[in-house]
């Protein structure tokens, strides 16, 4: 009987700590959205093997540079036709940003959550005798809890930071209000029932 509860206590504390998921990184995010923007790309482009890849990203998103690279020439050598001369191929990011546009609540008194945007903008050209050139847009959202917004920023990349929006005065100003006026209702009506008997 004793093995028993402790393993079903230790099957508790592993399902509990699986519950909560690892909140993906802005970082993270991007490379996303880079490998997202390559694969949009392969039914309009042909590629070759002896294709060479040139990256064109904004200064200071340089440290996205050898991931963008190794994804565009993982991506060409994985779809290689070798039915096409050698070529270059340009891919160019335009704009890439973090938003949060707004912090939302998951119930009257919970826990504060951040929507978190991320949008990546630019093109790929492959230069060749048909040039083509390819614009891409794409942007995730999804909501992380603000707790975590630290974690998710590189402090050190600026393109990974925004700004924080302003919180909703409700929650910064009526919530406490409220939770004061509930304590101190509570605390009268304990006194006054208590006289009264």
């Amino acid at each position: 009987m004793h093995k028993r509860s402790i393993f079903f206590i230790l099957q508790l504390l592993v399902f509990a700590c699986s519950v909560h998921a690892q909140v993906k990184t802005n970082m993270q995010l991007f490379e996303a959205l880079v490998d997202s923007s390559i694969t949009s790309m392969e039914h309009d482009l042909v590629y070759s093997k002896s294709d060479s890849v040139i990256c064109i990203l904004p200064s200071e998103v340089q440290t996205l540079f050898a991931y963008t690279l190794a994804a565009v020439k993982r991506h060409t050598d994985a779809h290689a036709t070798g039915k096409t001369e050698p070529r270059i191929i340009i891919y160019t990011i335009e704009d890439i940003k973090i938003q949060y546009p707004e912090i939302g609540k998951y119930s009257f008194l919970g826990d504060n959550f951040l929507i978190r945007k991320a949008v990546l903008t630019g093109s790929m050209y492959a230069a060749s005798k048909s040039d083509s050139l390819h614009h891409f847009s794409f942007a995730v959202t999804d909501t992380i809890p603000l707790s975590e917004k630290e974690n998710v920023e590189l402090q050190n990349n600026k393109f990974t930071t925004a700004a924080m929006p302003v919180e909703p005065a409700f929650s910064s100003l009526i919530e406490p209000a409220i939770g004061v006026a509930a304590i101190a209702i509570t605390t009268y009506l304990l006194f006054t029932v208590r006289r009264t008997n």
